[in-house]
């Protein structure tokens, strides 16, 4: 979270957001914020801030954490604000077409805990297994649970809460996702596109001018089930401009395809699917794949002239081989010389997609404008009785 609240970003949230969220959404995002920045930033007179800071005190929902430095007349020192780490948790659920996982965090984003399971045949019966589970882990913790964000492969509705298309989940008719949980478990859900969720977990925790314009790459590989199996490597790009993710007029942006691909590959590629089978044991297949995804993301990075690249998910294909692949051939395809080096960053391992779901949750949560349903928020789910109360868990 950042640390210095500055007008200009805080104006960015809807004006017509309550001014209890509105003050919320500031002591989440600038954690140590006090009273005097909240009405200076907000436009609110100080006697506004402090009720609503005391009625937010007396529910648990925000706490004082600390004391800043008094001001150059001296005086009281300020005491700094944050949101309370008990309010509750934040799930993360991520389903590939072999393992689901599950990542719980707090309001802040600090990973509580992991669990991830063997896909269950039933996509539907996956979801509702892992949303009780994250109650589960949730109440262990004796923590609410405030919401669950789903990160998934494919054609995404992320305003309604529904899978249009999925080739890898095998989703061939639109499936209400978001509906189906709250009917089932009564709790708050977003859903988003895998890569889109890597994308929002950087644009909701890392505050560097390289965050606010970049092109995410996620790379997934999977078990093999069948011989009509989804194709074993999957990559989806994820584009982040001024700060917010492009999701596209269709919702279908960094949905990827070679422009080398060959109809009757199941793959994105144009290697056939058999020699893409063999990579591991072929290091020209290897070396071909690399080339080819450096490629596209070459022509992506110096047409759009982002500050940084970031590669995710399987630690055998985003690797330090590929991301030197993609910095040599960034640089030998850009026709002018670049006035500064662009970034070619790791990202981590599997988790990220259940992570950056739970952190586009979070975003919606706290009140960022341009994120999904805005029919909830903190202090509405707060009223809400604890879906645990609600719900023998099975």
């Amino acid at each position: 979270m950042k640390t210095k609240l500055n007008k200009a970003d805080i104006t960015s949230v809807l004006p017509s957001l309550s001014s209890h969220l509105r003050l919320l959404h500031a002591v989440w995002k600038y954690s140590g914020v006090s009273r005097v920045d909240l009405a200076h930033s907000l436009g609110l007179d100080k006697s506004t801030v402090g009720a609503i800071v005391n009625e937010l005190l007396e529910k648990k929902i925000i706490e004082e954490v600390e004391f800043g430095r008094s001001g150059p007349a001296g005086g009281r020192r300020p005491v700094a604000l944050a949101i309370s780490r008990t309010v509750g948790t934040v799930a993360g659920i991520e389903i590939q077409p072999d393992v689901a996982r599950i990542q719980l965090i707090d309001v802040y984003g600090k990973e509580l805990c992991h669990y991830e399971e063997k896909r269950r045949a039933s996509l539907q019966e996956t979801v509702f297994a892992m949303v009780r589970k994250a109650l589960q882990l949730s109440g262990e913790r004796n923590l609410r649970l405030l919401g669950v964000g789903f990160g998934l492969a494919g054609i995404i509705d992320s305003i309604a809460g529904v899978i249009h298309s999925s080739i890898p989940l095998r989703v061939q008719t639109a499936l209400p996702l978001a509906d189906l949980v709250r009917k089932e478990f009564g709790i708050d859900v977003i859903v988003e596109n895998d890569a889109r969720c890597c994308a929002l977990n950087i644009v909701a925790f890392d505050m560097t001018e390289e965050a606010r314009d970049f092109v995410y790459i996620l790379l997934e590989r999977h078990a093999v089930v069948d011989s009509n199996s989804y194709s074993p490597i999957g990559l989806g790009f994820s584009f982040v401009f001024d700060g917010r993710v492009h999701r596209g007029a269709s919702g279908s942006a960094g949905e990827f395809r070679s422009m080398l691909w060959k109809p009757g590959n199941t793959s994105q590629f144009s290697i056939n699917d058999v020699d893409l089978a063999r990579m591991d044991e072929d290091a020209g297949i290897r070396q071909r794949l690399i080339g080819e995804i450096a490629a596209h993301v070459a022509l992506f990075v110096n047409s759009l002239d982002v500050f940084s690249v970031r590669l995710g998910g399987d630690n055998n294909l985003a690797n330090v081989e590929l991301a030197e692949a993609i910095a040599k051939t960034m640089e030998s395809n850009r026709p002018y010389r670049r006035s500064r080096t662009i970034a070619v960053k790791l990202d981590g391992a599997v988790p990220m997609v259940a992570k950056g779901a739970a952190a586009a949750y979070l975003e919606c949560l706290m009140g960022s404008f341009d994120f999904y349903d805005t029919s909830f928020d903190l202090l509405s789910v707060l009223k809400e009785p604890d879906c645990r109360k609600r719900q023998a868990l099975t």
